[in-house]
């Protein structure tokens, strides 16, 4: 989200006081999520999809968290909530 809120304003596409109320809501959700860091299996994965295609980080580590959870799908079934 800050990175889409930073190329649009840097692209000039919203005014200054929009970037700064969006960032002050952001800061606000920021308190009552939780982040969960990736696993070190994780991100030898998104390693490994980052030196074999053409593709960002956040990407990678997107595409990686889906082979981890099809892996684990193998396994035992996954519940989504």
């Amino acid at each position: 989200m800050c990175i889409s809120l930073a190329r649009l304003e840097r692209e000039n596409k919203i005014d200054k006081a929009s970037v700064s109320k969006a960032f002050s809501r952001l800061n606000l959700l920021k308190e009552s999520w939780q982040q969960i860091n990736p696993s070190e299996d994780l991100k030898r994965k998104a390693i490994r999809l980052l030196r074999t295609h053409n593709l960002a980080l956040a990407d990678s580590l997107q595409l990686a968290s889906a082979i981890v959870l099809a892996d684990a799908a193998e396994k035992q079934s996954i519940l989504f909530v």
